[in-house]
């Protein structure tokens, strides 16, 4: 559209009234007045609206060829074909932006959807029931590059499958002590039985898990229950059933860290890169006898396990007794969520056909 000299440009809403598209011009030449005013909203709104469109796309057409530039400039630099590095270029171009949290190269869809259950508290005379989640759980999950997929304690099989046919890998979080009665042992006076509701959850959740052989990360009380589902027992409390066992535990509940010695030729000796390595402890039950297919790949100095993985080499299974999703964790620990985010990756189907 031709635009008088005069003619002032702004831009006019549907809601505007005769008098303001009068104040545009009073150019008798100007096609927005007199006769131009008797015509519909819509036919002056389409008018005024025409040099904004046209705006957009030349702003368009300048972005496209300073992608271009920049294109040919880098093709210039490496050597490569031009509309190879411009095409490259364009895509990552366009997709940049459309996520905070998205890399060039990494969408959010192209992460493995880890699952991780929750703890659930019984209702008290101050608190209604509720689940439960340390932060540092998801948090490891996503710095690593996964997405958490958090688990409630549904306690139905069928919700819980739905859950388990979506995810790559689990992780088995920490809690208070299994129910010794579950597995036939004797309780003692210093147990803290988890819910019910969790215990009969989680059991439902381990055993789909570990009949699709989903890449498993058991951190805590997760490693107990994992041995135990594979036929292993605990010592219930160490005091009285190691009364040699040096202490993993500080009765005030302050941090505690001890050593572990990590077993040659093992994932977990793989992944840490040492020997000999310093981690936290809190706990005061730990694996006996071992679970059917697992074997120990970590000891404390006073010979007590400290964490199992499956005897199969083409399955990372693994249970740490230690907390590397805490507070106190140190930063060596990240790399057994890295170590674990690759292994979904490679056995996840799902990512392999969209590779």
């Amino acid at each position: 559209m031709a635009v008088n000299q005069k003619t002032s440009t702004r831009f006019i809403s549907r809601d505007s009234n005769k008098e303001s598209f009068k104040e545009i011009n009073k150019d008798a030449n100007n096609p927005l007045t007199n006769n131009s005013l008797k015509q519909s909203n819509f036919d002056l709104e389409e008018e005024t609206i025409l040099p904004f469109k046209e705006a957009v796309n030349h702003l368009s057409a300048v972005k496209s060829r300073i992608a271009s530039d920049a294109a040919e400039l880098l093709a210039a630099q490496i050597g490569e074909d031009f509309s190879e590095v411009e095409h490259r270029y364009s895509k990552n171009s366009t997709r940049a932006g459309t996520n905070q949290c998205e890399k060039v190269g990494e969408r959010i869809s192209d992460r493995p959807l880890i699952g991780i259950n929750t703890d659930f508290h019984n209702t008290s005379k101050t608190v209604s029931s509720h689940a439960r989640l340390n932060t540092g759980y998801f948090d490891c999950v996503v710095k690593a590059g996964g997405m958490p997929i958090i688990i409630p304690p549904l306690n139905d099989e069928g919700m819980l499958k739905h859950y388990v046919d979506q995810l790559d890998g689990m992780i088995f979080t920490g809690g208070l002590d299994i129910d010794p009665r579950r597995s036939g042992q004797m309780g003692h006076p210093a147990l803290q039985p988890m819910a019910e509701r969790r215990e009969y959850n989680d059991r439902l959740l381990m055993r789909m898990i570990l009949d699709r052989r989903l890449p498993i990360l058991a951190i805590g009380l997760g490693m107990q229950q994992l041995n135990v589902m594979l036929g292993g027992t605990l010592f219930m409390h160490l005091p009285l059933d190691c009364p040699k066992a040096m202490p993993h535990f500080d009765p005030t509940g302050a941090p505690h860290r001890h050593i572990v010695h990590l077993e040659g030729n093992s994932k977990i000796e793989e992944i840490y890169g040492d020997e000999e390595i310093r981690v936290n402890s809190r706990h005061h039950q730990a694996v006996s006898t071992v679970g059917k297919g697992m074997r120990i790949t970590a000891r404390c100095p006073d010979g007590i396990a400290e964490a199992i993985e499956s005897i199969d080499p083409n399955w990372f299974c693994i249970g740490v007794q230690w907390h590397p999703e805490a507070e106190t964790a140190t930063a060596l620990d990240m790399q057994i969520f890295e170590c674990f985010l690759q292994s979904a990756v490679r056995s996840s189907k799902r990512l392999q056909i969209a590779a």
